[in-house]
């Protein structure tokens, strides 16, 4: 047990060291993130009563499509690079690496997102309860996005177009993650408590689950 997570603490000091390496590929979601809520914004400078009460759907939205940038490479990389294979082989679970994966996409995008969106609330007249509830109800939601993107992921390895078959695939599973996450976002549903307790509910699910699924098709990949 004691090998297997010191595997694991390898691999995820290795995924950050390549993150620090590819820092234009961390800062395209971030970038993301603030150009669209800024364009958004733009746009309803006319109805800014509006734009207040649809501010949460906006930094949800926003938020799965720039958490998406980070699904597109990963897996397919170290297909490429001929690494997939010493992964598969290694002696750590592979399911146990793929949760690691995860974790680091989820630290580096799914955290500055929510912090950026706790910010963005603040500043557009969100009261800070409310503000706090949307950024723990992203960063939850966030780490069921992050799950779901690397499963399809992994998933698409074997297609020649994956980048399409992941946006295909990701709207209609990531769909509930989005009504739930809305509806926990804000104080004023009566329903809040209900949906921020079936996201928790989604997330714990999914994170003993999703690593199992995701180290059987790259085994499945690397025994074709």
């Amino acid at each position: 047990m004691n090998r297997d997570l010191a595997l694991a603490l390898a691999f995820w000091k290795r995924e950050w060291r390549l993150l620090m390496r590819q820092r234009n590929d961390l800062m395209e979601p971030l970038a993301f993130y603030l150009l669209g809520l800024f364009l958004m914004q733009v746009a309803s400078a006319q109805f800014p009563r509006a734009f207040e009460t649809l501010l949460p759907a906006f930094l949800w939205v926003l938020g799965l499509l720039a958490a998406s940038y980070s699904f597109t490479a990963g897996w397919r990389d170290e297909l490429a690079r001929g690494e997939l294979a010493e992964l598969v082989r290694a002696d750590a679970p592979l399911a146990l690496l793929a949760l690691v994966r995860v974790g680091v996409g989820w630290f580096s995008v799914g955290l500055p997102l929510a912090v950026i969106a706790f910010g963005a609330s603040l500043a557009f007249g969100t009261q800070a309860p409310a503000a706090l509830q949307l950024a723990l109800a992203l960063l939850l939601g966030l780490a069921l996005v992050c799950l779901i993107g690397n499963l399809i992921a992994s998933l698409a390895l074997g297609a020649g177009r994956s980048s399409l078959l992941i946006a295909l695939l990701l709207l209609p599973l990531t769909s509930p993650v989005l009504i739930f996450g809305i509806g926990a976002s804000s104080l004023a549903l009566m329903d809040a408590k209900a949906a921020f307790l079936m996201l928790g509910a989604l997330t714990a699910i999914a994170l003993p689950l999703v690593p199992l699924a995701i180290a059987f098709m790259l085994k499945a990949v690397e025994d074709v």
